[in-house]
């Protein structure tokens, strides 16, 4: 008989230190409310920035090299292709290649100045970027209002560069790209011509 309750106690004891079936219902509440608003926060941004595209609807560039330095005077229009949502941040970014700011003849850095920007964009500082045959010039324009839903906004500006182009109908293509929050990126490039 002792041995048996020896044996009972012990059972006992390992009873003790199992979950008890409520801990375990209780945790798995908690973690079944908790994983799906995870998942659901995850998932919205993509949505929105799948319906809302920017595009590129015209564009073009144009040189001119009188006596002082040459400069380039470019168009383009950006459509908000969201059916139902402004931008927010709305911005376009123009990247110059290495013609514009580097001069072999010279072997010396050239500079960009921009000037006649269209009213509703403001012109932030132009920056450099490598050295060289590798030096390129960014400068980003960001919107004073932005865009409705289906609406298109055109931006219109003069880059004048210190380099004398031989042959400005030969200038490489400028790269523009149009961002703004919750929207798909639009890209296009404009080749100047003389």
């Amino acid at each position: 008989m002792r041995g048996s309750a020896v044996e009972h106690q012990s059972t006992n004891t390992t009873d003790n230190r199992q979950l008890s079936r409520r801990s375990v219902v209780r945790t798995a509440a908690h973690a079944a409310w908790a994983v799906p608003a995870i998942q659901v926060a995850a998932t919205v941004p993509a949505y929105a920035a799948v319906s809302d595209p920017l595009t590129f609807t015209a564009g073009s560039g144009d040189w001119t090299q009188p006596l002082g330095y040459p400069y380039v005077d470019v168009t383009t229009t950006v459509l908000n292709g969201s059916a139902t949502d402004t931008t927010a941040n709305l911005q376009i970014t123009v990247q110059f290649p290495n013609m514009y700011v580097w001069s072999p003849l010279l072997g010396a850095n050239q500079t960009i100045t921009i000037s006649n920007v269209t009213g509703g964009w403001s012109a932030g500082t132009v920056t450099y970027s490598g050295t060289g045959t590798g030096r390129t010039a960014t400068v980003v324009f960001t919107a004073t209002a932005q865009l409705a839903a289906s609406a298109s906004k055109t931006l219109t500006f003069r880059a004048t560069t210190t380099r004398i182009l031989v042959d400005p109908a030969g200038a490489d293509s400028l790269t523009l790209t149009a961002t703004a929050t919750n929207h798909v990126t639009g890209s296009t490039t404009i080749n100047p011509t003389a």
